[in-house]
């Protein structure tokens, strides 16, 4: 009877009536069943007429649109009624339900879509979440936010997790320790096979399509049935599916593709038996892990990889990215083999690189986008998702970069409230960048154009694999507008099927906003720039740009946009492998843009600025107006009145990079700062200023500055007086107390003024002494040693002969009259016999040079 279920018995029916009895007590379940059981279709349907549920509707949320699709198919044929009526599904571009759906299969996304609309989801009594241990961000929020329906508005609102694999003590924890019921299912046994380790170094260089195409061909003669092969992605299905359909074995089996890509029919004839019994060899993506049973399968073979979304935040871009497969997965993948009868399992990895695999996929929030994410929190009034019950939290600096790039999209105020744009944006059920770019596309006469460009970005690239590179997106707007007015030489360069697909998704993005009008590539930069605007970059050289957000990016050099002045980027990837390219981003999508359109839209976030700076390669102040946009400088002029304290700034700041040479120091500017600096450690004198080297450096803004009008340059620094900056420094009383107590000069008995030295006094010593360089003969009738200063600081006496070369040195000359001078007499005499040589040095005259012949020479 239509509507009626079968009564055939599923190997999940021995969990059902535990589950009956957890929901109706506790509200909340986990099911946890292995692949084939029918937890997927036999449970809704069990469940539908439970008296707890009061013919409210059961919804069941699937993570890929295939499965969704399928289930309800699969649960209108059990019930024999049509699809949409008592079950039905929705997705995004296609629902089939009515009135009379009891169950209906969603995708995540819709979940979250229809509970912000209507948050009590009053006509619904259960909520299913299938395949959960795939942890999509959608089904971890959906949880969540049903979790809080729960407890805030619907305690009637029941909620149940299944999977196959899941770590169902966190589930259960996170649930408020929900019941976990186990379902054991009938599964045959299946054979595990290996690859030896020793054929992997030559395995791994071959194209993976060629190694899974020997293995299928060895496969199918080993066992018999329907072989189910996992491959990383739609690329490597086609690859195959091309070597298999030139081989013999495509004459004794069907080859068939399954992938999220392919229409229902294609879906479907995947997964059913061939209706004359011909052998079936599915080509599939981990589409067919979970939620789908592919009747007849005999024979997995698992390549052990699989491509899933990873966001990288340096770059604000999500690509897809080829990791192996955890633990769990690989569960799931060799299950398909014993669902009717005993099979096998190829597994293209060696059994010692088992401890390799994960034992979970990661989930979804801690690697994907979060910016779609972050506006759902936002919409729900959680200030963070702190606030919610996730299974696990994002990353804080990930989520922080979702909510700043919200902002730039004015999909959030300053303070990160919801605003009117972005309530409309959340609407639209696309990534806030595509749902900003169609709203302002939407009002601005550009919807066409908007929901073409948007449909591109999601859709894989239409141009057809291996004609010339091109990364203009307007490229692709151009072949698509001629595609759609009946151009068929435009199908060369572009996959047509591809370009269908795109034309059908930016149809229904104009249903989505109620917009059909408005095309104008020439707009496309425009467009492009309101769904990324920190990705507006200005050419630095040929090929090679600066973002807006300071980033680097790069074209081949033979592309047509290489010298366009702006461009607006929408998709680049970092060069991992190339060490020189680790902080340039290779641009593969984008297109030009004018500086008047930039102005448009970012005029407000646009600043003019006076820089004056000093540059390090003319050592002189540079004063530029600059006008810029974040990171780019998009005007730039000399500024020929710029403020002096700005010049006064800069100059300081070139002198103290260049410290201390750049700074015109004299003998007699150095000299002065080494007697002040004898006077503050060694004569005691500490309350002098200090004018050392570092602490001159320290305080430049306080001493120097005065003096710096009118100096713009380092060579304008010549002009200083530099030992009368330092005397102004010092104050007039301690200029007299440096000159009586650390004297410059000295005058010896002879009448000569000789400079004291004091460089060998650095500040750090506290037993030096100055030195005094002078000829012997200068200094007889002098006893003892000349002292300096109030303190009688002796001088360090470094003995010169006349030809001024040293001889001695000491800071004990009486005791050299004594003991060393007739020594040095009788060397010095020989060598200059003219000169005078007494006797008695203390008694004697002091002389200068040679004296006449009738002076004593002793």
């Amino acid at each position: 009877m239509p509507g009626s279920f079968s009564p055939e018995s599923f190997p999940v029916d021995e969990a059902v009536p535990h589950l009956k009895k957890a929901l109706s007590e506790k509200g909340v379940a986990i099911l946890k069943a292995p692949p084939g059981s029918g937890k997927t279709t036999v449970v809704p349907l069990r469940l539908m007429n439970e008296p707890w549920l009061a013919g409210k509707k059961i919804w069941v949320l699937e993570p890929r649109r295939i499965a969704a699709r399928l289930a309800a198919l699969r649960m209108a044929e059990m019930t024999g009624t049509r699809v949409g009526g008592l079950a039905g599904y929705h997705v995004r571009m296609e629902r089939k339900a009515g009135p009379e759906t009891v169950i209906e299969v969603l995708t995540e996304g819709i979940l979250t879509r229809r509970i912000q609309s209507d948050p009590m989801i009053e006509e619904t009594g259960l909520v299913i979440f299938d395949e959960f241990h795939e942890r999509s961000i959608h089904a971890d929020l959906g949880l969540a936010l049903c979790l809080e329906i729960r407890e805030v508005f619907r305690n009637d609102l029941k909620i149940l997790v299944m999977s196959a694999t899941m770590d169902t003590e966190k589930i259960s924890a996170l649930m408020g320790n929900a019941p976990v019921i186990n379902a054991s299912g009938k599964m045959f046994p299946v054979e595990v096979i290996y690859e030896k380790p020793a054929s992997r170094p030559k395995a791994m260089n071959e194209r993976i399509e060629n190694r899974v195409a020997s293995r299928i061909f060895r496969a199918a003669d080993e066992k018999e049935g329907d072989i189910l092969v996992f491959l990383p992605g739609t690329g490597e299905i086609r690859k195959t599916a091309d070597i298999l359909s030139k081989s013999p074995i495509s004459e004794i089996a069907e080859i068939h593709q399954l992938h999220g890509n392919l229409s229902l029919k294609d879906q479907e004839n995947a997964i059913r038996p061939n209706p004359s019994g011909r052998r079936k060899i599915v080509l599939s993506t981990s589409i067919a892990e979970t939620s789908l049973t592919i009747e007849g399968v005999r024979t997995v073979i698992d390549c052990g990889l699989s491509r899933v979304p990873r966001f990288n935040p340096s770059t604000g871009m999500t690509s897809l990215e080829t990791v192996p497969v955890s633990v769990s997965s690989a569960e799931q993948r060799r299950g398909r083999a014993g669902r009717l009868a005993p099979g096998r399992c190829y597994r293209m990895w060696p059994e010692n690189t088992n401890h390799m695999l994960p034992e979970f996929s990661l989930p979804e929030i801690k690697t994907s986008d979060l910016c779609p994410f972050a506006l759902e929190i936002a919409m729900w009034g959680a200030s963070s998702p702190s606030d919610l019950r996730l299974l696990d939290q994002p990353q804080e600096g990930a989520f922080n970069q979702s909510v700043n790039l919200l902002k730039m999209l004015g999909a959030l105020d300053k303070h990160g409230l919801v605003t009117d744009l972005g309530r409309e944006m959340s609407k639209l059920g696309v990534h806030p960048r595509l749902a900003a770019m169609l709203i302002y596309g939407k009002n601005n006469g550009l919807a066409l154009t908007a929901s073409r460009i948007a449909a591109l970005i999601g859709e894989r690239d239409i141009l057809v694999s291996g004609s010339e590179p091109d990364e203009d997106i307007r490229t692709r707007l151009e072949i698509l507008e001629k595609i759609s007015k009946g151009d068929k030489d435009s199908r060369k360069r572009a996959d047509f099927l591809r370009c269908q697909r795109v034309l059908e998704t930016a149809s229904y993005l104009e249903k989505q906003i109620k917009c059909h009008a408005g095309y104008d590539s020439e707009k496309t930069g425009l467009l492009l720039s309101v769904a990324y605007p920190e990705r507006i970059a200005k050419k630095r050289t040929r090929g090679s740009f600066l973002t807006r957000s300071a980033g680097g990016a790069f074209l081949t050099e033979t592309s047509h946009l290489a010298d366009s002045e702006y461009l607006v980027i929408a998709n680049l990837a970092m060069n991992a492998n190339n060490n020189a390219s680790r902080r340039n981003a290779k641009i593969f999508l984008a297109t030009k843009i004018d500086r008047q359109d930039i102005e448009k839209l970012f005029g407000r976030d646009i600043k003019s600025e006076i820089k004056t700076e000093w540059n390090e390669k003319t050592l002189s102040v540079e004063s530029r107006k600059n006008v810029s946009l974040d990171a780019l400088v998009l005007e730039e002029k000399i500024e020929k009145r710029p403020q002096q304290e700005d010049v006064l700034n800069a100059m300081i700041s070139g002198i103290r990079k260049g410290w201390p040479e750049i700074f015109p120091w004299t003998e007699k500017a150095k000299n002065l700062q080494a007697r002040a600096a004898f006077l503050r450690s060694r004569a005691g004198f500490d309350h002098l200023h200090d004018i050392s080297f570092q602490t001159l450096e320290k305080n430049l803004d306080d001493w120097l500055k005065p003096y710096l009008s009118g100096i713009t340059r380092a060579d304008d620094l010549k002009k200083l007086d530099v030992e009368a900056i330092f005397m102004t420094i010092l104050g007039w009383e301690n200029s007299r107390l440096l000159e009586s107590e650390a004297p410059e000069k000295y005058k010896t008995p002879s009448g000569s003024n000789l400079s004291i030295d004091y460089s060998a006094f650095d500040g750090t010593m506290t037993d030096g002494h100055p030195v005094l360089k002078v000829k012997l003969q200068e200094m007889f009738g002098i006893k003892a040693t000349p002292c300096i200063g109030s303190k009688k600081i002796p001088l360090t006496l470094h003995l010169l002969s006349p030809a001024s070369r040293p001889i001695q040195i000491t800071m004990d000359l009486e005791n050299f009259w004594k003991s060393g001078y007739l020594e040095v007499k009788k060397e010095l005499k020989g060598r200059y016999p003219r000169h005078f040589w007494p006797d008695d040095p203390v008694n004697a005259q002091a002389t200068r040079g040679p004296k006449p012949r009738t002076a004593q020479n002793g």
